[in-house]
């Protein structure tokens, strides 16, 4: 089965969640016997000009795995032309502000369009209550037209159906999964550091509750001389507004701004040590479609501290995390007094999340499940 995926920033390039699902997806499609061609725009924006650095990158990636990266718009005729000539029987679009780039693969071929709602724009403009934007508008497309809606939970699929119930028939619930390796409980208690750690790992957006989470740390470093924290992640292609971040920071924590670091996004391997490393990681979210950074440290084993918002209940839940109100700095600053006042009973919850995400959220199964609705569409 031919399949073309339509992503940005697909791996080696992390950028974040839609970066590791779609590589491990992929990854484990091809073991699968799934042939794949990846189409990925990396830091692409419609109106950029050339970079510079001449054609389009073509790569093998991995047996079974083609990939084709674009950043700019003189690009696209080239990059159509070898999706094109792949004759796919599947186009798998990863994000919406590329649909009409999938549809023209798809058409020629009749190929069904699976579209994965990775971001639910409409629910984050009603957070962020603001209006329709180009995203919302391209992603109102893509629901439209698709064959598929991928839900990566049934919270998505839930929003989905109550907005437009025209959408019910063609949703399907597929929950992501993780390539991490596994871990024995040991690892996290021998590679974990001596002084307490609080660790966030993503995007600095205000949807992510990072600045509720900025807010809090200064009072959390009053009360705890030793704690320090670490922030891995940024903001993509957009380096000014990085900046704004971390100034906005100093400003807030003044003489205190010493004891968290921003260490920029990480390798798998790195971010992976940094999750052992860590006595706590803190996902503070208005609105998470699936969760993978707590996927990712309940795999590890870390403590979880979780905002009660969008899919992360079904993710993680009061019997393996610390679960509390999104948008709420003082949520977080007790819960990070309770972790610490019991490890013993933080690490038990930790023991539970990892035997949780390892029984139920690896690549393999998941992938086959897409496998099966793929062939489905054929």
């Amino acid at each position: 089965m031919r399949i073309v995926h339509i992503t940005r920033d697909f791996p080696p390039r992390m950028l974040g969640g839609l970066s590791t699902a779609v590589g491990g997806l992929v990854s484990e499609l091809a073991r699968q016997g799934c042939e794949i061609l990846v189409l990925s725009f990396d830091n692409y924006r419609p109106n950029k000009g050339p970079s510079g650095k001449g054609g389009l990158l073509c790569e093998e990636a991995e047996p079974g795995v083609s990939v084709v990266r674009i950043d700019n718009s003189e690009q696209l005729p080239e990059a159509k032309a070898i999706a094109l000539e792949y004759r796919p029987e599947i186009v798998h679009l990863h994000h919406e502000v590329l649909w009409d780039f999938s549809h023209e693969i798809a058409s020629p071929f009749a190929a069904p369009i699976v579209y994965s709602v990775h971001v639910l724009q409409t629910e984050q403009n009603r957070l962020r209550e603001i209006d329709g934007t180009m995203s919302s508008q391209a992603q109102h497309r893509a629901l439209l037209w698709s064959t598929v809606i991928h839900a990566p939970s049934q919270i998505v699929s839930d929003i989905l159906t109550r907005d437009d119930p025209s959408t019910a028939d063609k949703i399907q619930v597929i929950r992501l999964g993780s390539e991490f390796p596994e871990f024995e409980e040991s690892e996290h208690e021998t590679g974990r550091d001596t002084a307490p750690l609080l660790l966030y790992a993503g995007r600095f957006a205000d949807i992510n509750g990072f600045a509720e989470l900025l807010h809090a740390l200064p009072e959390l470093f009053e009360a705890h001389p030793s704690l320090r924290a670490i922030i891995a992640g940024g903001l993509p292609g957009n380096r000014r507004a990085q900046a704004r971040w971390q100034k906005q920071w100093q400003e807030i924590a003044g003489d205190l701004h010493g004891r968290l670091d921003f260490v920029g996004w990480q390798s798998p391997d790195d971010l992976s040590k940094l999750y052992l490393r860590a006595h706590m990681l803190v996902v503070p979210s208005w609105f998470e479609t699936f969760g993978q950074v707590a996927l990712e440290g309940m795999l590890h084993g870390t403590p979880l501290i979780v905002s009660d918002a969008g899919a992360l209940p079904e993710l993680a839940d009061s019997d393996c995390a610390t679960v509390i109100p999104a948008q709420d700095s003082a949520a977080i600053v007790a819960a990070v007094h309770e972790l610490l006042a019991n490890p013993e009973a933080t690490g038990a919850k930790g023991k539970v999340a990892m035997q949780r995400a390892q029984a139920e959220y690896r690549w393999h199964e998941r992938a086959a499940e897409f496998v099966r609705m793929y062939r489905g569409l054929v």
